[in-house]
C-alpha cells in the first residue's frame, strides 16, 4: 500500500518546489517577497516545531539553490532577480556572492521584510563594521518574538507528533468522522476519559450483594475486573458445603485451581493468581478433610461443574 504521509522533509521540499514554479520569470522584488513570504508562512504553519523547522527551513533554501544557485563570481555585473551579499550580519563571514532575492526573505529574521532595494540593503548592512572583532559584533537589540502556543483551533495533526502509522489511521477516522481536528480531539479525549475512570471505579466496586447466578452468567460481568476474584471466593465456600453434606468421602472435592477454573469459567493464570492469596487455608481444609490427593478429583462420569451448584450453594458473596 502507498504511503500517503509524507515526512517534513518531504514536506519542506515539496513547498520549495512549489515556489521555484512560482518564481519562474519574476523579476520585480516586491512580486518576488510576497512569493517567499507566502511560502515561507507555509511551511512555518505545517512544521511549527523548532527542531523539526530548522531543517525544514534549510531544506526549502536548498530547493531555490538548486535552481537559482549562489553567484561566486562577482566581477561581472549583478544578475536580474539576484542582490550582492558577503554576509556582514553574519559569523563567520561567507565568500561575497549574489543571491536569488527571494532567499533574502527566506528568513526567520523578519525585519529584513522591510528592507527593500540594494540602497536599503547597503543601509541594513552598514550597521556592522567589518573591522571590528567577531566577538566585538555589536548585539543588535530584536524585537521580543514570543512564540505562538498552539490552540486547539489553529493546530495540524502534524502538531501533535504522532507515529506514521498512528497518524495515518487518525486522518482516516477525521476524515469519517466529519468532524474538524479540534472536535475531534475532544470528543477522543472525553471517551478515553470516561473508559479510564470507568475502569477505576470498577477496580474499587464491590461485587458481594450481586447474585453468583448474575456474575456467572451476566455478560455484563465478564470483563468486570473484580468477578473473578468474587466467583473465586464463592466457588471455594460452595466446595466446602458440598463436602460437609456429603457424607461419602469418595464423593467429596478436593479445592484445586482446576476445579475452581471450571466452576467460574475464569482463566487458569486469574484462578492461580488469585488462589495464591487463599493458599494456606486452602492446604489446611484439604489436608483436615483427607483431601490432599488432587486424583481423588478424577471421578469418571462426573464433573465438578454438574455436581456442584455455585449459584444455589453460595446465592450472594454476604457472608
Amino acid at each position: 500500500m502507498v504511503n500517503l504521509i509524507m515526512s517534513q522533509e518531504e514536506l519542506a521540499k515539496k513547498i520549495g518546489d512549489e515556489l521555484v514554479k512560482e518564481l519562474k520569470g519574476l523579476t520585480d522584488e516586491l512580486a518576488i517577497k510576497d512569493v517567499a513570504i507566502k511560502y515561507w508562512n507555509s511551511l512555518t504553519d505545517r512544521i511549527p516545531n523548532e527542531n523539526s523547522s530548522r531543517r525544514a527551513r534549510k531544506t526549502l533554501r536548498d530547493a531555490v539553490r538548486t535552481v537559482y544557485p549562489d553567484i561566486t563570481d562577482t566581477s561581472h555585473s549583478k544578475p536580474v532577480g539576484y542582490y550582492f551579499t558577503d554576509s556582514k550580519d553574519s559569523y563567520p563571514r561567507k565568500t561575497p556572492r549574489f543571491e536569488h532575492l527571494v532567499l533574502w526573505y527566506l528568513t526567520t529574521n523578519t525585519d529584513r521584510r522591510e528592507v527593500v532595494g540594494d540602497e536599503a540593503r547597503e543601509k541594513y548592512f552598514s550597521q556592522w563594521d567589518t573591522d571590528i572583532k567577531p566577538q566585538e559584533k555589536p548585539q543588535i537589540k530584536q524585537p521580543e518574538i514570543r512564540p505562538t502556543l498552539p490552540t486547539l483551533e489553529n493546530m495540524t495533526i502534524n502538531t501533535l507528533e504522532l507515529d506514521t502509522e498512528t497518524q495515518a489511521i487518525a486522518e482516516e477516522a477525521i476524515k469519517v468522522s466529519g468532524m474538524s481536528l479540534a472536535e475531534f480531539i475532544r470528543q477522543a479525549v472525553k471517551v478515553y476519559a470516561k473508559t479510564i475512570a470507568g475502569k477505576s471505579k470498577q477496580h474499587t466496586s464491590d461485587l458481594s450483594m450481586v447474585p453468583t447466578s448474575e456474575l456467572l452468567n451476566d455478560p455484563k460481568y465478564k470483563t468486570h475486573p473484580v468477578r473473578a476474584r468474587e466467583t473465586a471466593k464463592r466457588a471455594i465456600q460452595a466446595i466446602k458445603i458440598f463436602n460437609t453434606n456429603e457424607p461419602e468421602p469418595k464423593n467429596r472435592w478436593m479445592i484445586t485451581q482446576t476445579a475452581i477454573q471450571s466452576l467460574t469459567g475464569s482463566k487458569p493464570a486469574t484462578v492461580k493468581e488469585i488462589l495464591a492469596d487463599y493458599q494456606g487455608d486452602i492446604d489446611s481444609y484439604n489436608q483436615a478433610h483427607g483431601l490432599g490427593n488432587p486424583y481423588i478429583n478424577r471421578k469418571p462420569g462426573q464433573r465438578i461443574e454438574e455436581v456442584i451448584d455455585v449459584a444455589l450453594l453460595v446465592p450472594d458473596g454476604i457472608d
